[in-house]
């Protein structure tokens, strides 16, 4: 499951006080998604992402995907599943006990997490993209009404003279 950590008991510890190390896998796998985030933001091209808040971005961004996939992979389990599965999390199971989970649980693991990225990347993506095309489209009509305008104050060669009142009085 995603951003989930091992448990390991260090020497000089009582033993209840476990600290927590990511498994190698963990950390791969959560490279991978920095990686795909890094992608997006280059993509979103959002003007108020500056470098200084860029850290920030990330950070909300890493935990958001996580959740989506969590929430997700959960989903896909039925009644038992999620009931083994809060067994293992309730006993501290490491990254590969869960891995090995959610794999014998959900047979297209790697498609369902697939899927999700592919969501999510639409999610953060979309509303900016709709946004920019708006603006463009708006700013074309802008121009276009703004020209239309400056010619027809300026330009009056195709209309002819006022058309004739007529007094009906008899």
């Amino acid at each position: 499951m995603a951003d989930q950590n091992q448990n390991t008991q260090q020497p000089n510890q009582q033993p209840n006080q476990l600290t927590t190390q990511p498994s190698e896998r963990a950390i791969k796998d959560q490279i991978a998604l920095i990686r795909h985030i890094d992608d997006l933001i280059k993509l979103r091209n959002d003007p108020h992402v500056t470098p200084e808040k860029l850290p920030a971005v990330k950070t909300l961004l890493l935990k958001e995907i996580n959740e989506w996939i969590n929430r997700h992979l959960i989903t896909k389990l039925d009644d038992q599943g999620q009931i083994e599965l809060e067994k293992l999390l309730n006993s501290n199971e490491s990254d590969e006990e869960l891995d090995k989970f959610f794999s014998q649980k959900i047979p297209n693991l790697q498609s369902e997490i697939a899927s999700v990225l592919f969501n999510f990347r639409t999610a953060y993506l979309y509303p900016v993209r709709e946004r920019i095309a708006a603006e463009a489209k708006a700013k074309t009509a802008q121009n276009q009404t703004t020209q239309n305008n400056e010619s027809s104050q300026n330009d009056f060669s195709d209309v002819g003279p006022p058309a004739p009142i007529v007094n009906k009085s008899n």
